[in-house]
């Protein structure tokens, strides 16, 4: 192992070290580029950059692949091959001494530009930003793409087979694998899983010296999978083609969409835009207000901007946020000051704030629970995670962390803070009639069962209890006119079933409520929920749902029975609209039931064809099974892997025949001896049992010359 090891590092180190350069060039000029511009791009700074991360996850998986390159393909050329299986060290020996040094050079040729990138951005005065510990995930979850495309380009090199076939499913199956790690969460899972499947097979593939034949178990299931995710592949990105076809079909006309705008008088208007794209504007009695007017109207409106989305759950950012860990906003939240000299972050691990100057990029303070410090000093963070206002970009700025509220102003260094009330806060916004306001009129907190305003300060002024059921009018968005004589509450539902069709009765309305700053109803209005249109469905989505496997579509289907979403199930028990049949997992029961019996009726080829190849009834049951579960990838499957005995045509009917048998299933004769040159010389009972060439029995007392 030793002498392996030594031999290709010594080989291919040079390789590793001009990888080494090239990706420590790329990651420092894709951090300085963009230095001196501040984007406002949330997912632009330093190590969560995304021109940084791209060249992280393309630059590894390139090494990777080159790395796999450089060490595999010599050694098959010509004889190599046979002289390195020929050492008098075993396979596996060979193997893993190979694994292990292409490991150890790749190591150091990502690992060091990232060490290297982490300190050009920890360097105090070269960016306005703090380099906070989570930044580092993203970039070190690329790192691990390169030894899931350096297995797999072993396993490409090592199997035997045609392009076609196997090896282009091998090449096919590593484009999801990168896809998801780019776009899904779990961000050290899925290449670590993919790394140890492809070094499963490749070991398989270098015992038996690239067949299929003779690998162990786990290889053979390893392989299994590597293949059946790339026909996946194939098949996607054939579907993917077809729908650049031309297609007959019109496209349905989008529906009317309806909002509420407020004038800067208090009128209330309501906004329609047709599906044709011409707009209309009609005030309160449904006066159609004329076209010479609408865009004066429209540029003297108030801002009714969201509050909450949702109750008794997490909000849709946080959400957003934990499925996407590449985003920036999971661990800085940027607070930039418009046209300001100086820059604050919220940092959402650590629960506190610091301030950078933009001019000479280093650290002018922080504001904890204790209020605004000193850069350097001892920071002591808030109790509970903060949750940020909407209107991100307003000074002062509104934080809230269960019914506690704080109103930071950042250039003058004030915190006010006061408790909304008993009830923890699901949404808060300062209140202001237009973007020109510089300070809030009220400041607006929705609690679990009512909604309270406080002037600036926090002294409370207003509670005013939920017009609307909050379990389904749980999207409130609110505003105030310039006077701050009318507070404008809009109340949604959140829950959209209807958009999926069929049995459905009409979604709740949209509700706009005024009041004064005493909590009195001045006026309400509503208008119907705006409609959704529905694309039927196209012969290459009906394609798309029966390629797919049965197995999956079945426990999606009993995994979103067992844990349906909570907004749909209030929906369905106040009965404001009924839902329809569960479509889960992308399959309704319908096109579940037709999938099963196509998936059944491949499962039936499979075995005949098992069993027509040589296989065992019980081998052939077991692809059967495997093909009925997974449907024509499993099918592809096992026609790319699977190894039946080696079949040859029998000389005597033609019928192919398993080569160990000793009986042709056809004519149930047994192999013909092979025909005699006049060269063999037999003795005694060995020379009795040849026959001549015309069917004679030979008495083995011939010589043949």
């Amino acid at each position: 192992m030793r002498t392996m090891l030594w031999k290709e590092l010594r080989e291919n180190s040079k390789w590793a070290f001009l990888a080494l350069l090239a990706l420590t060039a790329a990651e420092l000029y894709t951090l300085s580029s963009p230095r001196q511009a501040y984007s406002e791009d949330f997912r632009d700074l330093t190590l969560c950059n995304s021109a940084f991360l791209l060249a992280t996850a393309f630059g590894c998986s390139a090494i990777g692949v080159g790395l796999a390159l450089v060490q595999i393909l010599p050694e098959l050329r010509r004889d190599q091959w046979a002289a390195l299986l020929h050492r008098p060290v075993s396979r596996n020996t060979i193997f893993f001494g190979k694994v292990f040094a292409g490991l150890l050079l790749y190591a150091g040729a990502v690992v060091t530009p990232f060490f290297i990138s982490t300190v050009y951005v920890a360097m105090p005065g070269q960016f306005a930003a703090p380099l906070v510990p989570g930044m580092l995930i993203p970039g070190l979850s690329d790192l691990l793409l390169g030894p899931v495309f350096y297995f797999a380009t072993l396993l490409l090199c090592l199997h035997r087979g045609n392009w076609w076939g196997c090896r282009a499913a091998i090449g096919l199956s590593v484009i999801p694998i990168f896809v998801e790690h780019l776009i899904a969460g779990w961000p050290f899972l899925l290449p670590l899983l993919g790394a140890l499947v492809y070094l499963s097979a490749a070991w398989g593939a270098m015992l038996s010296n690239g067949s299929i034949q003779g690998q162990p178990r786990a290889a053979r299931l390893a392989l299994s999978l590597v293949v059946m995710i790339g026909a996946e592949t194939a098949i996607l990105l054939v579907l993917t083609g077809l729908e650049f076809l031309p297609k007959n079909a019109s496209a349905p006309t989008p529906m009317p969409y309806t909002n509420f705008e407020v004038g800067s008088d208090g009128q209330v208007y309501l906004a329609t835009q047709n599906g044709d794209g011409t707009n209309k504007l009609t005030d309160a009695q449904g006066k159609l207000i004329p076209g010479s007017q609408v865009e004066q109207l429209r540029q003297n409106t108030i801002n009714i901007l969201p509050l909450s989305w949702q109750f008794h759950g997490s909000e849709l950012r946080d959400v957003y946020f934990e499925q996407s860990p590449r985003t920036l906003a999971n661990y800085l939240l940027e607070l930039d000051e418009i046209q300001g000299k100086e820059i604050w972050y919220l940092l959402r691990a650590q629960n506190y704030f610091i301030g950078y100057d933009k001019l000479s990029r280093r650290a002018i303070g922080i504001c904890d629970a204790d209020g605004f410090k000193p850069p350097g000093a001892l920071p002591r963070p808030f109790p509970h995670p903060l949750e940020s206002s909407i209107m991100i970009f307003r000074s002062p700025r509104l934080f809230w962390m269960g019914s506690q509220v704080y109103l930071l102003d950042f250039p003058e260094r004030s915190v006010v803070a006061f408790h909304a009330g008993d009830e923890p806060i699901y949404g808060a916004n300062p209140l202001v009639p237009n973007y020109l306001t510089d300070r809030p009129l009220y400041i607006a907190a929705a609690l679990a069962t009512q909604l309270r305003l406080f002037d600036p300060n926090g002294t409370p002024l207003l509670s005013l209890p939920y017009p609307h059921d909050p379990r389904v009018w749980s999207s409130l968005s609110i505003g105030t006119s310039e006077t701050g004589d009318r507070i404008y509450l809009e109340s949604q539902a959140t829950a959209y079933p209807w958009i999926t069709g069929s049995d459905l009765k009409t979604p709740p309305p949209v509700f706009l409520d005024v009041y004064d700053p005493q909590g009195h109803l001045l006026a309400d209005y509503q208008h119907p929920q705006s409609g959704f249109t529905i694309t039927s469905e196209s012969w290459t989505d009906r394609l798309s749902l029966y390629l797919s496997p049965f197995l999956p579509a079945l426990a999606g289907t009993a995994y979103f029975n067992l844990f349906p979403s909570h907004d749909v199930v209030d929906g369905e028990e106040l009965g404001y609209f009924t839902l329809p049949k569960p479509r889960l997992a992308g399959v309704a029961p319908g096109d579940l039931a037709i999938l099963f019996g196509l998936d059944a009726l491949l499962g039936v080829v499979a075995f005949a064809w098992a069993r027509r190849h040589g296989f065992t009834v019980r081998r052939s049951t077991a692809w059967a099974l495997f093909v009925a579960c997974f449907g024509p990838l499993g099918l592809i499957t096992f026609r790319l892997i699977a190894d039946g005995p080696t079949r040859v045509r029998c000389p005597i009917c033609g019928v192919k025949r398993p080569l160990p048998t000793n009986e042709c299933p056809g004519c149930h004769r047994a192999w013909p001896a092979p025909a005699l040159t006049g060269v063999e010389i037999f003795e005694g009972e060995k020379a009795a049992a040849i026959t001549g060439p015309d069917d004679t029995a030979y008495s083995g007392q011939e010589t043949f010359r």
